[in-house]
């Protein structure tokens, strides 16, 4: 208050001040998320089913359609099974969540109860994330006013795509070497410091297509990979490459919090359902033991999180503005909540 330098404008201007929504916000929808409390209880104790096909609601997708900027919020509920469509409009008493189709309605079913999810939506509501870094919690809009640097070409860091089909994204159980996932997961095998657990954890609820931890003079470090197939045959400067992406590196946020339990819990548990599902290890260093040994360790250790985004499809000598633009609203949400360093592996 005494440094003259300091302008409490620009102070100010750092906070988040909610605003009660009363129409639908300009821009596009980069990501829907489950209530936390989804994933802090028992995921069995809550499903999702659909012509009679049952899946746990926190490893359930919500796959945002990025082709709009006006009219409802339209994204779809995936599972490896089924995929239906659903809609959130904003009318006088908030945001009204609704079937696209109300011939498909899914069920939410728990241990005492059963209702449709339109019902359950309406009462427990979604985190939606937009462009330019704003946020809808229940019928109250984020937007934060903080300054944000361009993003530098230069930080984009090119890799070398010969052999990688750039419109195959997963490797599968099958650990495809055209695909994506396995030149991101080749990349984290060749860093100069090991890593301790690699794991593949793509499929419908992730956390990351990758996720990478080791112990090291910092502390626990955490790398989550997401990747993303390119919508064309070739890199170029198409911004729907990377709105989907940007908003799963978005939803990182909310695995960093002081209790890693949930963390480590969830992906143990994810860990060990893929590998009765597929016959396959998901781990591509290390193996389930040593996860339990990071967990247990990981209460007396400072946990840092990285964010890497994979998407051949961004050129980086042809990246446009408007691509630059939403790169640098993701790192600035990711630095600003969570503290979180942005890479983004690209084409050149």
């Amino acid at each position: 208050m005494l440094n003259d330098t300091i302008s409490i404008d620009k102070v100010i201007g750092q906070f988040i001040l909610p605003e009660p929504i009363k129409e639908r916000p300009e821009g596009v929808l980069l990501a829907a998320e489950w209530p936390w409390e989804v994933h802090t209880r028992r995921a069995e104790n809550i499903r999702l089913v659909y012509q009679s096909k049952s899946f746990e609601m926190a490893y359930t997708d919500l796959v945002p359609n990025t082709d709009s900027t006006t009219g409802p919020f339209r994204f779809t509920v995936s599972t490896d099974a089924w995929k239906v469509g659903y809609e959130a409009s904003v009318e006088k008493e908030g945001l009204v969540y609704c079937a696209a189709n109300p011939d498909e309605e899914v069920m939410v079913v728990m241990a005492r109860s059963e209702t449709t999810l339109s019902e359950w939506l309406n009462s427990s509501g979604l985190l939606l994330t937009l462009n330019d870094d704003r946020i809808i919690e229940g019928n109250l809009l984020y937007r934060p006013t903080w300054e944000k640097e361009p993003f530098d070409r230069s930080a984009l860091r090119p890799l070398d795509w010969d052999g990688i089909s750039l419109n195959v994204e997963s490797q599968t159980e099958h650990r495809r070497q055209h695909s994506i996932q396995f030149k991101a997961i080749s990349e984290l095998k060749g860093d100069a410091v090991p890593w301790d657990i690699i794991l593949d954890d793509d499929g419908s609820g992730e956390i990351a297509d990758v996720v990478a931890m080791r112990i090291d003079d910092t502390g626990l470090a955490i790398r989550f990979v997401h990747c993303k197939y390119s919508h064309g045959e070739a890199p170029g400067a198409r911004v729907a490459d990377l709105y989907e992406v940007c908003g799963q590196a978005q939803k990182s946020v909310m695995w960093r919090r002081s209790d890693l339990t949930p963390f480590f819990s969830t992906l143990l548990d994810r860990a060990n359902k893929k590998q009765k599902r597929t016959g396959v290890s998901p781990f591509e260093v290390g193996d389930v033991r040593k996860l339990y040994e990071l967990r247990d360790r990981a209460a007396l250790l400072r946990p840092q999180l990285d964010i890497v985004i994979v998407q051949p499809g961004l050129s980086a000598s042809r990246a446009t503005t408007q691509q630059l633009d939403l790169l640098a609203s993701t790192r600035e949400y990711l630095n600003t909540t969570i503290k979180a360093p942005l890479a983004v592996w690209c084409s050149s």
